[in-house]
This record gives C-alpha cells, sequence and structure tokens, in this order.
C-alpha cells in the first residue's frame, strides 16, 4: 500500500492508506517520484502519493483497459446513442447508427461494417480527426467513443451493399 497525503511535502497532513489495486487518475507530477492524483470512482478526493519507493519498488502501475471499462460501467451504465459518421473528405452518403456509448471505435467499426454490408470498413476503414484545415490525424481503435457522437472516416465507401 502506499500513503495519500494531503500536499506534495512528505510531512504533509495523512489522507488515507491506498490499498492495493485503488484507482486514481494522476493530475499532475511533482518532485522526484510524487504524483497529484484523484482517487477513482469517488472523484474529488485528492492528494499526493509516491510512485516508486528509494529502493526501486514500484508503488504504481497502469490501469489495464479491463480495469478502466469496469470503472466506466460503474460510473455510467452503457446508454443506447445515435452517432453519425460522415466521409473526412466531404460529399458522399452519411450513416447514422444506433450502438452503445461505451463502444471503442473498433466496436464502432465493426458494427458501421454490418449495418452497411461492407466488411471492407474492418480491413481498410479508419475513423480521423480534423488537424488544420486539409489535414487529419487517425484515432485509435481501441479509444473509447466517450461522449461523442459525430465522425469523421475514411477509407472505404459509406454506401449500403444492403
Amino acid at each position: 500500500s502506499t500513503l495519500l497525503r494531503e500536499g506534495e511535502g512528505l510531512d504533509s497532513e495523512r489522507v488515507l492508506d491506498l490499498e492495493p489495486g485503488q484507482l486514481c487518475a494522476v493530475r499532475g507530477h511533482g518532485a522526484g517520484k510524487r504524483l497529484n492524483v484523484e482517487l477513482l470512482p469517488e472523484l474529488g478526493q485528492w492528494g499526493w502519493l509516491t510512485a516508486a519507493t528509494k529502493s526501486g519498488e514500484v508503488l504504481v502501475v497502469h490501469a489495464s483497459e479491463q480495469q478502466l471499462l469496469a470503472l466506466r460501467r460503474q460510473q455510467h451504465p452503457p446508454e443506447t446513442v445515435m452517432v453519425t459518421v460522415a466521409p473526412a473528405t466531404g460529399g458522399g452518403a452519411w450513416v447514422e447508427l444506433f450502438v452503445l456509448d461505451s463502444l471503442t471505435f473498433a466496436g464502432l467499426k465493426e458494427s458501421l461494417a454490418a449495418s452497411l454490408g461492407r466488411p471492407a470498413v474492418l480491413q481498410r476503414g479508419r475513423f480521423v480527426q480534423r488537424k488544420g484545415a486539409a489535414s487529419f490525424a487517425g484515432i485509435r481503435d481501441e479509444e473509447f467513443l466517450g461522449d461523442r457522437r459525430d465522425f469523421l472516416y475514411m477509407g472505404t465507401d459509406l454506401t449500403s451493399q444492403r
């Protein structure tokens, strides 16, 4: 376990002892191995902790995707939402889909391929975001949709084969 303190200094007030497996979001980095964190899922509980001991024993590790997904579901049960997928380069058909808001972009791609009857979406399609007037940056398949509902897509035609 590690100790959560009120301030960055090791002489600051003790807040609580964290148990192994406690999830937290890093909000800032202090001197040395000190991290400013917010405990999850109890948002609003802040403090400072040490990421590793002087001897090198690691006290803080990155959460797995499964842990983050479980936390997301605990805080916000999945809901069916309508999303819009439009060609990134303009023109052409756009598609509206009903999907769970807990999906990753890989899951959205699967739903899009099934809805259109276009398996090529899985191999050649990708979601992007606009970066400047005429360029785009890809969105990783493992990223969650979150609160976003409108998406830009490139790689295949968005017309239905059904």
